[in-house]
């Protein structure tokens, strides 16, 4: 962990670096907006989860659970069953990527409707691809629709890869319930600067989405750190050398950059009035926290066995808040601090992300008082990373009131604030 802060730090950063110690400005707007239901990939390692996995996952309250369902594989059964298994230990529904083979699909669609009967987990919703379409046709729609109706779940249609390909091959929307595609930084730079600056294109993508299919709820499914494959590949992709990861993973997945940068994602989806968004898988190289059994290459990912990763924290903050609203902020520099404020009939907070690897200043403005302020300052070998528990139940230091209504607050490289407010 130490290895890879230091590697971040040493990273190149922009010009203007040297100037970014002026404070920036956060102020709430007032305008509110549902939160989007949020959700959590199924691991890709394909291991059951343990007693203290699943206590943990449980509390960040996720609303349902992402998982590949590749009906022309002959394993997608032993797929389905221990993603239903998972459900029913998290109590949150399914979201299933269900993917039609390049031919037919009707037999295979009537055997999972049979084992969804069969089975003790709910469904949220269907997302719907076939092998072979870039986007779902009229035709996989309809099949999808005459098999999968009787249950009463949602179906959408849309792709497994990013805008480009919606934009490109644009699915009927008129037959599908929803419309959903994916989401990484990691098109065309890979460096933090540039990765700091996606989650503010997030919102073009969604005003977009909206013009093309008007009145469809939007389904962002899922956020990933790193591409999970090539969608313009012509030729299968080679496994990775034995002392390589493999191309989905990025080691940087444990960092605290990544919880920033989850943070300030989550805002501009929220804001932009996504309907529902999956982020990441539950455990392993490209999910919140490790395995138990450890890193399977702990020379290029240098996890704890157990540990969870900064990431953990960002979706920590906003389970509490589920079925509440999002607030609207604004940040003057917001490639150096992020703000997401939330609402519950309970309580409201605001928290800052800062997406740089030096310290902050950030003044908070347009709020009556800030009682409570919760650090998250993810320094190598510290409690966060098998105390989460204690952590998340802490509200933090009590403030006293701030002048005019305007209080400083400074954030440690990559770190995370959490201020609990009356607006």
């Amino acid at each position: 962990q130490e290895i890879l802060l230091k590697r971040i730090a040493r990273r190149p950063r922009p010009a203007i670096a040297a100037e970014v110690r002026s404070p920036l400005r956060i102020a709430l707007t007032g305008v509110r907006r549902p939160l989007p239901a949020l959700g959590i990939g199924s691991a890709s390692h394909g291991q059951p989860l343990t007693v203290r996995e699943v206590a943990r996952l449980g509390a960040l309250r996720f609303a349902h659970l992402r998982t590949e369902v590749r009906l022309g594989r002959a394993d997608w059964l032993e797929v389905l069953k221990l993603a239903q298994q998972q459900s029913a230990q998290l109590r949150i529904p399914l979201e299933l990527a269900v993917h039609l083979p390049a031919q037919g699909g009707a037999r295979e669609l009537d055997e999972l409707v049979h084992q969804l009967r069969a089975g003790v987990a709910a469904v949220a919703r269907f997302l719907l691809f076939r092998a072979g379409e870039k986007t779902a046709s009229a035709a996989s729609l309809a099949l999808a629709h005459t098999r999968l109706t009787p249950l009463g779940v949602p179906i959408g249609a849309g792709t497994d890869a990013d805008f480009y390909q919606l934009n490109q091959f644009r699915p009927p929307h008129e037959q599908a319930d929803f419309v959903h595609w994916s989401m990484n930084p990691q098109v065309h730079a890979f460096d933090l600067p540039s990765i700091a600056e996606t989650p503010a294109a997030v919102a073009a993508q969604l005003e977009s989405a909206r013009m093309f299919f008007p009145n469809k709820p939007l389904v962002v499914s899922p956020v990933t750190f790193k591409p999970r494959f090539n969608p313009v590949a012509t030729a299968r992709e080679k496994p990775p050398a034995p002392e390589d990861l493999p191309q989905p993973v990025d080691s940087r997945q444990l960092s605290p950059f990544v919880a920033a940068w989850t943070m300030a994602m989550i805002k501009h989806l929220a804001e932009k009035g996504a309907a529902s968004v999956t982020f990441f898988e539950t455990t392993g190289w490209q999910g919140v926290m490790e395995r138990e059994s450890g890193s399977p290459l702990p020379s290029r990912f240098p996890s704890q066995p157990g540990q969870v990763f900064p990431a953990y924290y960002s979706f920590g903050a906003l389970g509490a808040f589920a079925g509440g609203e999002v607030i609207f902020t604004h940040s003057s520099d917001p490639l150096r601090v992020e703000s997401i404020a939330l609402a519950n009939e309970d309580s409201t907070c605001l928290w800052l992300a800062n997406l740089t690897a030096i310290r902050q200043t950030a003044i908070v403005a347009g709020f009556t008082r800030v009682t409570h302020r919760l650090d998250f300052d993810f320094s190598p070998g510290g409690r966060w990373q098998f105390e989460p528990d204690s952590i998340l139940r802490s509200i933090g230091s009590e403030l006293a009131p701030a002048a005019e209504h305007e209080l400083p607050i400074e954030l440690a490289p990559f770190g995370l604030v959490r201020l609990e407010l009356r607006p």
